[in-house]
This record gives structure tokens, sequence and C-alpha cells, in this order.
């Protein structure tokens, strides 16, 4: 359903990352439904809520697709929102409009603050390049999770991000990242030629390895990582 819901609109085809969107459905999803995530769409920004970074900043098909499900499900079961949630949701029908001027990411296709409303979305408190966004939060009780991809791994800034991380200890720094191999200009094999988990390994991650698809598999890796290792690690 989420995956009709992301592509219904047809504003996809100007960004490009459809495949990043379609691929990361069950983990998002997943993520949502653990148990795992604090988080509260009837209150999207309770000050203790888990902080989100879709680093992964071109899915915003599966991003508004993902909202308007959650908003149209409470919708459905009668639940009234205060104004604060009601401005900030999205609902299916939103999505027809979605790339189109005064329609959902209009001005950019990123997930990112609405172009008109004053609130940022609700599901997201950063976007893109997680450097240094989570440095905002390493004293907070919260835990943040990144939506990353794998291709952003070669790049410099996600690196110096890695090492940074693990060396500070954040333990409530959860990444959930799709590793499907290719990025929006191919394989990453063209510049990753050592094994993908190194990357990862080295810097001294936590590491969980399931099925992207698989949502029991997926349910049971967040509930581990959100228990921890007791290494003082941030978790991939």
């Amino acid at each position: 359903m989420v995956r009709g819901l992301a592509f219904g609109g047809g504003g996809w085809r100007q960004i490009g990352h459809p495949g990043g969107s379609s691929s990361k459905a069950e983990q998002v999803l997943t993520l949502l439904a653990s148990g795992t995530l604090g988080f509260d769409a009837r209150h999207p920004k309770n000050p203790g809520r888990d902080r989100i970074v879709w680093s992964a900043g071109h899915c915003t098909p599966l991003f508004h697709a993902v909202v308007a499900l959650v908003y149209d499900t409470l919708r459905s079961n009668g639940v009234s929102l205060a104004a604060e949630a009601e401005d900030a949701a999205v609902y299916p029908e939103e999505l027809a409009h979605f790339r189109r001027f005064d329609g959902l990411a209009a001005t950019s296709s990123r997930v990112m603050r609405w172009p008109i409303r004053p609130l940022a979305l609700p599901g997201t408190d950063f976007r893109r390049r997680w450097l240094c966004r989570f440095a905002s939060f390493l004293r907070l009780p919260a835990k943040a999770f990144v939506i990353a991809g794998d291709a952003e791994t070669e790049e410099g800034m996600s690196y110096e991000a890695r090492n940074l991380a693990s060396n500070l200890g954040v333990r409530n720094l959860l990444v959930t990242l799709d590793y499907n191999n290719f990025g929006i200009d191919g394989p990453i094999t063209e510049v990753l030629p050592s094994p993908y988990l190194n990357h990862w390994f080295a810097a001294g991650w936590n590491m969980i390895e399931v099925d992207g698809h698989n949502i029991r598999e997926l349910a049971c890796a967040y509930r581990l990582a959100d228990q921890g290792f007791g290494a003082g690690r941030p978790t991939w």
C-alpha cells in the first residue's frame, strides 16, 4: 500500500530516486510499528520524542507516503488532532499534487521544511548529511534514527561522521541502512572496492545484518539495537 501511495501521484518522476524509496519501504514501516521508535503522530514535536534523520534525503515519495498513511489511519479511526499536528499532517489526497505547484515538495525534491507551512514535517528532524546533525541531541535521552542508503558511504562527510560517532560512543544513534549495492550513478563497487561491511566494522560500530524486506527480521533487529550491545557504540 505504501508503495502505491508513494508512486501514485507521479511527481516522483522528477526526482530520480524511486528505487531508494521502494527498497526502504519495509525498513521505515517496521521502524514505526516495532515499538522501538518513540514518536507520537498526535504530538509530532514533543520534545521527548526520538529524532529521525532522513540522510537519504531524496526518498521523498516514501517519506510523504508513510506520513500520509499514518495520518489517514488516525483520521479513519476518528482520532482528533491538536492544531499543531493537524497543520503538519499529510493525507493521501495531497499526494496527487506531489512535486507540483503549491503541492508537497513543490520547491525541492528533498525531505525538508514546508515551503508554506511553519512546522517541520512530522517524522523528520533533519534532512541529509548527518555529520553535524546528531551532535545537537547527544545529550538527550532520546534515540536518533538515521534513514540512509549504502551509496552515501563513499562520501568523505559520511566517513567522518561514522568515525566521530563511534569515537564519541554515541550509543543512542541507530542507522537503518538500505544495502542494495546501487546508488543513483550505478553500483557502489565502482567507488568502494573493499568489502562494504569493512567501512563500518573498522570504525567500531555495532552491526546487525538482516533481510531488509523481512518485517520480522527487521523488528527483531530494531529491538536488539535499542537494547544495545554493552559496547558503548552506535549501531548500524
